[in-house]
């Protein structure tokens, strides 16, 4: 019984070897994203005399973390950040607080109307640790980039920034990669 198991797992692997894997999904494989905008890099990270900033991307969101160089507060305008996608739509966003309360609280057709995001102020000094997810989501997930535009796309994310009473917007460019 064991051995007629075995022969039949081994013709099953010997067929589709021969006659290919094709109706079979592949988990989608890894990708690596580098910062192409305002100054590339591959870890990520841009820094300059305002904030440091360092990227993580993931399939449905970014995750960042905003250290504040200055000596005074640096404000976070969520309700003026923008992201486009690799097809160049582009989509207002929401951070971890608005993804929490705005999705288990409203209906669907609710989704299609952006909520006003509070700014987030970073005082001097200090870092900021959140995600930025393209809105609407929760009932219609819109990914960061679809796997069929992986490698070659691109993304941007609008950032602006109240720094010393003036309003600064940092665009960030992301590619990527194979």
């Amino acid at each position: 019984m064991l051995r007629n198991i075995h022969l039949s797992f081994t013709l099953l692997l010997l067929s589709l070897t021969i006659i290919g894997c094709e109706g079979i999904e592949k988990a989608p494989s890894e990708h690596t994203v580098k910062l192409t905008k305002p100054a590339p890099s591959d870890g990520l990270v841009f820094s300059d005399d305002n904030i440091q900033v360092r990227f993580t991307v993931l399939r449905e969101k970014i995750d960042f973390t905003l250290w504040n160089k200055t000596q005074g507060p640096v404000a976070i305008i969520w309700d003026e950040t923008i992201f486009r996608d690799p097809e160049g739509a582009t989509h207002w966003v929401i951070n971890s607080k608005e993804d929490r309360d705005t999705v288990p609280t409203k209906t669907a057709q609710a989704t299609t109307t952006h909520p006003h995001i509070d700014p987030i102020v970073v005082p001097a000094g200090s870092s900021y640790s959140d995600y930025f997810k393209p809105f609407p989501s929760g009932f219609q997930e819109i990914p960061i980039y679809p796997f069929k535009y992986a490698a070659g796309s691109r993304m941007q994310l609008s950032l602006p920034l109240e720094i010393n009473g003036q309003v600064k917007v940092y665009t960030f460019g992301f590619e990527v990669m194979e």
